[in-house]
């Protein structure tokens, strides 16, 4: 659950590539990687949360390629794969890319957010849900609920250090906007879709 899972077990979500509007639903996030650079995890520094990205060759994906894409993950991440439980974490599989993300919590200020969020999907059922994740804003939340990455958590400690402490309710590492800007701004980061999950019944 702290992973963000709709049900209490692990679970697949199969989403067709027109669902997501691209012809790769991480390829937006994925700008800049290196598509070609299949043995080793790659890291997009816009992202203010800690995540591997690898690169899939989709002519000879099976199985076996995946696992070890997956390993590369883990191992650039320092998640110990034998752990029983694992942490919490969000995996994203496309023909071209597997996303891993770990995770911290299951939301933020009332807010749910499932693996699909870290492909730019992010679901709400009522009006009032809708309306705190535009106050929030996608990255900012998206950043709350995973793991802020070591750059994240410097220029928050380093505002920190310089300002002082406000009431406003926030995310621990949230106290920072300009890391938030500045990944917004970024090529890399696709304009995400709030879709009432009435929808999708």
């Amino acid at each position: 659950a702290e992973a963000g899972a709709s049900q209490p077990h692990r679970h697949l979500q199969w989403i067709p590539d027109a669902a997501s509007g691209a012809a790769d639903a991480l390829a937006p996030f994925a700008a800049g990687l290196l598509p070609q650079q299949h043995a080793q995890a790659q890291h997009q520094p816009a992202l203010p949360w800690r995540h591997a990205f690898v690169a899939l060759d989709a002519g000879t994906m099976d199985g076996a390629s995946v696992q070890r894409a997956f390993a590369l993950a883990c191992t650039a991440l320092k998640m110990e794969t034998r752990a029983d439980p694992m942490p919490p974490w969000n995996l994203l599989l496309t023909r071209h890319w597997l996303l891993l993300v770990p995770r911290r919590c299951e939301s933020w200020q009332g807010v749910s957010v499932n693996a699909l969020g870290y492909a730019g999907s992010l679901f709400a059922r009522e009006r009032e849900r809708i309306e705190a994740l535009r106050a929030i804003g996608p990255l900012a939340l998206l950043r709350a609920v995973g793991q802020p990455s070591w750059r994240a958590a410097r220029a928050a400690a380093v505002q920190d250090s310089a300002s002082a402490p406000s009431s406003v309710s926030r995310p621990p590492d949230m106290r920072s906007t300009r890391l938030q800007r500045r990944a917004s701004a970024s090529s890399c980061v696709t304009k995400m879709s709030v879709v009432p999950a009435s929808r999708l019944s």
